[in-house]
């Protein structure tokens, strides 16, 4: 988040939103492992979180290193 602060339309945008939540829940899952109150669960559904991101991360530089090279003859 504190990347993209000088991005215009970035904050408060659902992008914004999704990635300050999973900050949230990765604090959370963070607590929750170390102070043994649930089990590999939690951890293990946040590391899926992260994974499927990176992939939508990728896909997503993929289109703008593509548009911002413009049509190719």
């Amino acid at each position: 988040m504190y990347a993209y602060r000088g991005l215009e339309g970035y904050t408060g945008s659902l992008w914004w939103g999704l990635e300050a939540a999973s900050v949230v829940l990765a604090i959370a899952a963070m607590w929750l492992d170390a102070g043994e109150l649930s089990g590999p669960f939690t951890a293990f559904v946040y590391q899926a979180i992260n994974v499927a991101g990176w992939f939508q991360w990728t896909r997503d530089e993929r289109r703008l290193q593509l548009v911002l090279a413009g049509p190719t003859a």
